[in-house]
């Protein structure tokens, strides 16, 4: 072989060298992209759970026994916005204790998931917020004592990943309390 079939040789090697290595890094970020995706569907899922959870609640903790027109005509019977979560210690210690929408207020949870599939080694957290909302406006909070028919849940559920760090889903409800009168 003479030096320039060599040459051409060589420079065979090292491009197809560079078309394997940048092969396998495309292969490698479709992996990755595929676990964040994974990640964030289980996520959104976990999410969509609790809420579907809160919004079969009763409203406020009087709304379950007091009559509606009662409620209409003084909306401060609702349970005070700063002491929305829950009622008691007892109340706090599970999910499956919470009996109105307002106790999930700082309810937090670490590792929800019921079921993991095989082979997921993720830890999730979930954490609420749930707060009265402006009646003209549910993206504005009701001033301190100012209770509303319209309550707002904030639902934060993140992964947290070793080499990737935090990933955070963050997804909100509205709840509100109305009668459809007929007439």
């Amino acid at each position: 072989m003479n030096t320039g079939q060599m040459m051409l040789t060589i420079g065979a090697l090292a491009l197809l060298s560079i078309i394997t290595l940048r092969y396998f890094e495309t292969v490698a970020q479709s992996g990755q992209n595929l676990v964040q995706s994974n990640s964030g569907l289980t996520a959104t899922t976990i999410a969509t759970s609790f809420i579907e959870r809160a919004q079969n609640l009763n409203f406020d903790e009087i709304s379950d026994g007091t009559p509606f027109n009662q409620l209409q005509d003084n909306p401060a019977l609702l349970t005070d916005p700063g002491s929305l979560g829950t009622d008691d210690a007892n109340e706090a210690s599970s999910l499956d204790s919470l009996d109105d929408f307002d106790d999930f207020n700082y309810y937090n949870e670490h590792n929800p998931l019921i079921f993991v599939p095989e082979g997921l080694n993720e830890n999730y957290n979930v954490e609420f917020s749930v707060y009265y909302v402006d009646t003209s406006n549910v993206n504005v909070t009701s001033g301190v004592g100012y209770e509303t028919f319209i309550k707002k849940m904030d639902v934060r559920v993140y992964r947290i990943d070793a080499f990737e760090g935090v990933d955070t889903i963050k997804l909100s409800t509205i709840y509100g309390l109305f009668r459809y009168n007929v007439n």
